[in-house]
């Protein structure tokens, strides 16, 4: 009976240990584990001979389940590095697909730019072919407007610019005119300048001739424009008095060297500034002030001028060629009669000192009331001293 009860407990185990056999194969099987690593999993800390087989079963199934898990990150990772490769290729693939694009718009570029190279090159030939076609057509100058064009005193740089007014041109033929009309002959040049002004509106030969008179009159009037020899004068016997440093700013040192008395510093502090026109100056600052004030004064053309321009009766879009190109002045801001400048400066000079003043007595009052707030705290500390000694 005995005997039977153990040879059905070795039956028993045998048959455990075969269903255990088969399922540690099912799962080699199953996740790949070859042999280097089923030696691994078998390694154990006990006696395969000894009566521990549950605990070395515990640690190779252990072993296994590391195993596994290893192999498990491991395809993991290899998913994941299929994937990102998966991506690189498809990113090179677009880069090669974007650089094949990039070669064929270059390409496409590159061609456009010859052909427009050519032709502008064309265009230009084809410019330059029409504009000469209409300069031969240019009408003869009479004696007479020779002899009005002769007279003018003009810059090559404007009469270029008349020039490029001319009856019937482009804009491409306008620009080709002022770059080349150095080189052209007298007689084209003439013909330009005299079909731009007709088309300006100075067509007539009297509206030509007040042209040339005003040019000559403005001329005349600008040569005249800046100090006076007398103001000259008065300037080179002060100058004589000053550095060769304090040249280079002369306005600036005779400001300087107007000094107002105390008395007048006072009234300046507290005056109005519509008092400054009259405000009293001794003969001395005042001398000095009528002697710089030439040095801010505005050049101003003659009513003379104004009216004989005037008479030409330009529109407005010819006369805004005229004052661009600084051939005319302009009618309203460059005409009328020279302003005295020596209140102008007085009044400047003043308003300055007065800023100068008034910022000073408010230092002045702020630095006064500092101190006596500083003496009021140390006045109430004496007190509160004398107050405890006694």
């Amino acid at each position: 009976m005995a005997y039977n009860s153990v040879e059905n407990l070795k039956g028993g185990k045998q048959a455990a240990e075969k269903v255990y056999q088969q399922q540690i194969e099912q799962l080699r099987q199953e996740f790949q584990v070859n042999q280097e690593e089923w030696q691994q999993v078998q390694q154990s800390d006990y006696n395969l001979y000894s009566d521990q087989s549950a605990q070395i079963k515990a640690q190779e199934l252990a072993n296994l389940k590391t195993v596994i898990l290893a192999k498990e990150e491991a395809a993991k990772e290899a998913v994941k590095k299929e994937e990102e490769m998966k991506k690189q290729a498809e990113t090179l693939a677009q880069a090669a697909e974007i650089e094949k694009i990039l070669k064929e718009n270059l390409s496409q570029v590159q061609e456009l730019a010859k052909a427009e190279k050519i032709l502008q090159g064309e265009s230009k030939a084809q410019t330059t072919k029409t504009l000469l076609a209409k300069l031969e057509k240019l009408p003869a100058l009479t004696s007479e407007e020779q002899n009005f064009l002769s007279q003018l005193y003009l810059t090559v740089e404007q009469f270029a610019a008349l020039a490029s007014q001319a009856q019937y041109l482009t804009q491409e033929e306008q620009k080709e005119i002022r770059e080349n009309f150095p080189e052209f002959s007298q007689p084209l040049k003439l013909g330009l300048i005299n079909s731009g002004l007709n088309n300006l509106g100075l067509n007539t030969a009297e509206k030509k001739q007040n042209f040339v008179e005003l040019n000559h009159t403005l001329y005349q009037e600008k040569a005249q424009f800046g100090l006076t020899i007398k103001e000259k004068e008065n300037i080179l016997r002060l100058l004589i008095t000053i550095t060769a440093e304090q040249k280079n700013d002369l306005l600036k040192f005779a400001v300087e060297k107007v000094n107002l008395t105390e008395e007048q510093k006072q009234e300046l502090a507290v005056i109005h500034s519509d008092g400054l026109k009259t405000f009293s100056l001794n003969e001395k600052q005042e001398n000095l002030m009528k002697t710089l004030a030439p040095l801010i004064k505005e050049d101003k053309y003659s009513e003379e001028s104004l009216k004989l321009l005037k008479t030409l009766s330009l529109k407005s879009s010819a006369l805004t060629f005229f004052i661009n190109e600084k051939i005319l002045p302009n009618p309203n801001l460059d005409f009328g009669e020279v302003k005295d400048t020596y209140l102008p400066l007085k009044t400047k000079f003043l308003s300055g000192e007065q800023k100068v003043l008034i910022k000073q007595k408010e230092q002045t009052a702020k630095q006064a009331n500092r101190e006596e707030l500083i003496a009021n705290k140390q006045s109430i500390l004496n007190s509160l001293l004398d107050f405890a000694e006694t």
